[in-house]
């Protein structure tokens, strides 16, 4: 007895040797550890199916996601698909056994959830149905024709469109997955990672401010669900980058994340929307590196969700591109730059930052940037005061003397809206 359970125990660490061995495979591994990390990151929750000891296998795998895994930390929304046993007889019952898990799939999954189905054969019809089902949740039947202007459509290399999910779409997943989220046609992982921005731009939005010096004016509203007129300044703004060409936006939230995520499900931007969400107030510099695991490109354009500045974003990531830096910024020309601080410019390469209070004509930082999707950036911080003053980065400079406005100042934020009003050819805001 002692010598087949040496045997069976060998066998075991050669196999894990043999994994250990296949890089191909290792590999595969991380990119399935990323994928179920970004749609956590994204709220988005995960499914497991399997039978027999792989059952128990799911239900381990989801009990060490929602429960506890070598540290404390949040719940995730994890859960194995048969653990109501009095759902799985009466579907078996009724439909067969092979429909336990697809019929689960079409009522509990969304678009953005990801679907694990373990299976020993590969075969297990009942697995491979539902595999079939979370697929199915990405491209509705082939004789309906895709919305002009869907919300959260997929991302352009993709064939199959998605209906209006309940909670925005994450990024799309490798194909030993399925997901409900829409999947290229070939049925195989795609990026956009090496796309020019000439044909795929992203955008991060940093809309998790507490809006401290709006609050007498707003004091239970985001700053980026600022109203202007019967809309949000949000809304105006998404529509803004839009018409500049962004095709994914990632909004960083914190503070009242549900209010902005509430929000958006009711809106028609006519791109790819996602989100994530800081657990805790982390900073401008924690938010973006948050935000930036999102994203698919080398190069993404960052806006703050309280500044609308008229940017050309098709220049600004030209000019990135020639310099081969890691940080752009958008520069605004001012004849007081007291209130903003000051940049100092030469060459197009940024040379230096004047705190605030340094007064008399010169360049302010708009808040709209391109960065290096690989930049290091600190786990919280400021990314103005702790990142771009600090040496380390290449940081490119491109002046835009375009309308520039901050509306987390009271003041500002009224002839913003006063300003809106009475332009809403330009703004989309109704003429009262």
């Amino acid at each position: 007895m002692s010598l087949q359970a040496s045997d069976i125990i060998r066998a075991s660490i050669e196999v894990k040797q043999r994994l250990l061995a296949d890089e191909a495979l290792l590999a595969a591994f991380g990119r399935a550890v990323d994928t179920l990390t970004d749609a956590f990151l994204a709220g988005h929750s995960v499914w497991f199916c399997g039978n027999g000891g792989s059952a128990a296998d799911a239900q381990h795998l989801a009990a060490e996601l929602s429960g506890r895994f070598r540290l404390d930390r949040t719940a995730l929304p994890a859960e194995a698909l048969h653990v109501n046993t009095s759902y799985l007889t009466a579907v078996a019952n009724d439909y067969g056994y092979d429909a336990v898990y697809s019929r689960l799939v079409e009522g509990y999954c969304r678009p953005g959830d990801i679907l694990v189905g373990l299976s020993t054969s590969g075969n297990s019809p009942n697995i491979v149905n539902a595999l079939a089902s979370a697929r199915a949740a990405a491209s509705p039947p082939s004789a309906s024709p895709a919305p002009p202007a869907a919300r959260w459509p997929p991302s352009p290399t993709s064939s199959s469109t998605c209906p209006p999910p309940t909670r925005p779409a994450s990024r799309k997943r490798i194909s030993s997955w399925a997901t409900c989220s829409a999947n290229s046609s070939s049925g195989e992982s795609s990026s956009t990672a090496d796309t020019e921005p000439s044909t795929y731009m992203e955008c991060i939005c940093l809309a998790g401010g507490l809006g401290t010096r709006l609050r007498p004016l707003l004091p239970d509203t985001p700053k980026c669900l600022a109203p202007v007129g019967d809309r949000a300044f949000l809304d105006i703004l998404a529509e803004r980058l839009h018409s500049q060409g962004v095709q994914r936006l990632i909004l960083a939230l914190g503070h009242l994340h549900d209010r902005v995520i509430s929000h958006i499900r009711d809106r028609e931007y006519g791109m790819h929307v996602t989100y994530c969400v800081e657990p805790e107030p982390a900073g401008t510099a924690g938010a973006l590196r948050l935000a930036l695991g999102l994203a698919e490109t080398d190069a993404v354009c960052v806006v703050n969700g309280d500044t609308w500045y008229e940017v050309d974003l098709r220049a600004l990531f030209e000019y990135h591109r020639e310099r081969s830096a890691d940080v752009t910024l958008a520069l605004k020309p001012m004849e007081d730059t007291t209130r903003y601080g000051r940049v100092e410019l030469s060459g197009g390469r940024v040379t230096g930052f004047a705190e605030k209070g340094a007064g008399g004509p010169g360049l302010v930082n708009g808040g709209v940037y391109v960065v290096r999707r690989g930049i290091p950036l600190p786990e919280r911080g400021s990314f103005e005061r702790d990142c771009l003053a600090a040496p380390g980065y290449r940081i490119a400079g491109l002046v835009q003397d375009a309308p520039f406005i901050d509306i987390g100042i009271p003041e500002d934020y009224l002839h913003f809206c006063s300003t809106a009003i009475h332009s809403p050819s330009r703004y989309g805001t109704p003429d009262t």
